[in-house]
């Protein structure tokens, strides 16, 4: 597979409830050390309405342009009757 490089900054932000929850820490802080350029250009935020709601306005106040906040809400599914 050819060697791909990925010019424009990134910033990698995911919440958990507990740190039992947080998703393979060990590969996120490996490729934080390995990009250390990191920053963003653009905010996806993806999690339960409320959470989306409020991460989306937050990111907004921060400054983050509207064009670049991308947004998908999780709604709980009802199990078929």
């Amino acid at each position: 597979m050819p060697s791909r490089r990925c010019f424009h900054p990134v910033t990698v932000l995911y919440s958990a409830r507990t740190s039992a929850d947080v998703f393979d820490e060990g590969m996120m802080a490996w490729w934080a050390a390995k990009h250390r350029r990191s920053n963003f250009h653009a905010v996806y935020i993806a999690g339960s309405p409320d959470f989306v709601n409020a991460c989306e306005k937050r990111v907004s106040e921060l400054g983050a342009p509207p064009n670049r906040i991308f947004v998908e809400r999780y709604t709980p599914q009802t199990a078929p009757s």
